[in-house]
């Protein structure tokens, strides 16, 4: 019993780690969204310059990693401001789970350390988790990527602040929804990468363990 509540816990931290951890690091990726602007035209569609808007944007990005406060600018409406603090929420949410995820491995692998089999089979178990969840992503995604949007959205909001008007809001000029579907991309083959070579990775251990 005390085994297989080890392995769960070491699959689930997995499952986490796999998930979020490339989810930040893409969501945070500044030279990703310089390159989007320009594939989609985004400098193109603000009067100011586009040092100008690079500066706004990375001084959202700074601030929903909690590295800064909200700049003081009238770029953004107070319905856009409302919106970034909810998203800011979330993500110190994920650096908090990613933490207690990395801790929780790092912990069994000390304590566990002499039965390799116990741990090699918890991350194996998170890795097939994960590599079921982003398929069953993949599929939602290349059916309709714009009710998956709306979907993840209502999940991870409680309010309609989300809800952009492209000829108001300056966010939502700035991220189009062409933006958040080259997102998705990268993050699902993120995903589908890592968690297909822990799975077999660990088998391979697995067999060598055994």
């Amino acid at each position: 019993m005390k085994k297989k509540i080890s392995e769960i816990v070491i699959a689930l931290a997995v499952l986490f780690l796999i998930i979020l951890a490339p989810l930040y690091l893409i969501s945070f990726n500044k030279n990703f969204y310089k390159r989007e602007f320009e594939k989609y035209s985004v400098y193109e569609s603000f009067s100011e310059n586009k040092s100008f808007i690079d500066n706004q944007f990375e001084d959202v990005l700074s601030h929903l990693q909690g590295k800064t406060n909200f700049p003081e600018t009238n770029f953004y409406n107070e319905k856009e401001k409302a919106h970034l603090k909810d998203v800011k929420k979330i993500y110190a949410l994920v650096r908090w789970i990613l933490f207690l995820s990395v801790l929780a491995v790092l912990s069994f692998v000390l304590i566990e350390r002499k039965d390799g089999d116990l741990i090699l089979k918890g991350i194996k178990y998170g890795s097939v988790s994960a590599f079921i969840f982003i398929i069953i992503l993949l599929v939602a995604v290349l059916i309709n990527f714009e009710q998956v949007f709306v979907l993840f959205h209502k999940l991870l909001f409680n309010n309609n602040l989300w809800i952009l008007n492209p000829e108001t809001d300056n966010l939502i000029r700035m991220l189009p929804q062409e933006i958040f579907f080259d997102l998705s991309k990268r993050f699902i083959l993120c995903v589908l990468s890592l968690s297909f070579l822990l799975v077999f990775g660990t088998m391979f251990l697995l067999k060598k363990v055994r």
